[in-house]
């Protein structure tokens, strides 16, 4: 048998063989040159690593990429479903009341659906009570009227017959003068005729130099009385300048 083999592989240790009873048959081999000094008597040279290195082969070319399989044949389309039978007509609602046992024409089941009469209502609280002090416009007027000479009835208005107590009037004004010349215009508001408000609006001549305008309101409340006229007016009392009555409002006081 043989007792020991280490060192093989590098071809440097010795191999002894034993028979059955221990005694050794034959000689000693001699180590043999390893696979690295071999490399190197066939003219090789470097180290252990580069023999190791050189015994691994080039690596092989890459594989080429298969080609894809034949495209499977498309699905045949589904048939379309088949449209479905129309269901029968339901019961009128006339049918069904009378299948619940009522009998009548189509009026009288119509008559059916309206419901009894509801108690009548209470009485309201009577006439409204506005409070005192509380003004009713009665007229508007808000458009630009304007000249040069006395005009004494530019807007006017008559009171209806009322319950008011007193009456609001109110007139917006203005006068443009021509500049360096006294300019005086009396505006004027006349109840049946009478002059019950008047607002006087004038310059003199102090070297203004160009066109001037001048801007004021006329107010006047008092008695309300049905059918009379209410007048609004110019009176020019000096110059040629142009006079404006803007608007011309009325109100009914509780």
């Amino acid at each position: 048998m043989i007792t020991k083999s280490s060192g093989i592989a590098n071809g440097k240790s010795k191999i002894t063989v034993i028979d059955q009873n221990g005694n050794q048959v034959g000689g000693s081999g001699e180590s043999g040159q390893s696979a690295y000094e071999i490399w190197l008597v066939q003219g090789n040279t470097g180290t252990e690593t580069d023999f190791i290195n050189s015994l691994r082969g080039q690596d092989g070319a890459p594989g080429r990429d298969g080609n894809n399989g034949p495209q499977g044949p498309q699905g045949i389309p589904g048939e379309n479903g088949r449209d479905g039978t129309n269901g029968s007509d339901g019961l009128s609602a006339y049918q069904i009341w009378l299948n619940a046992g009522n009998s009548g024409t189509e009026q009288d089941f119509l008559d059916s659906l309206v419901g009894p009469q509801g108690p009548a209502g209470t009485g309201g609280g009577g006439d409204v009570t506005l409070p005192s002090g509380l003004q009713v416009l009665l007229y508007a007027d808000e458009s630009n009227q304007n000249g040069t000479v006395t005009i004494l009835n530019v807007k006017e208005y008559s009171l209806t017959t009322n319950d008011y107590s007193k009456i609001l009037i109110e007139s917006e004004v203005s006068f443009q003068c021509t500049g360096d010349n006294e300019e005086w215009v009396d505006f004027v508001i006349s109840v049946d005729g009478s002059p019950v408000r008047t607002i006087p609006l004038k310059q003199d001549s102090t070297g203004r130099g160009d066109d001037w305008k001048l801007a004021g309101a006329l107010k006047y409340s008092g008695t309300y009385t049905s059918g009379a006229d209410i007048l609004v007016g110019a009176k020019v009392v000096m110059g040629t300048g142009n006079w404006y009555i803007h608007s011309l409002r009325v109100y009914g006081i509780i």
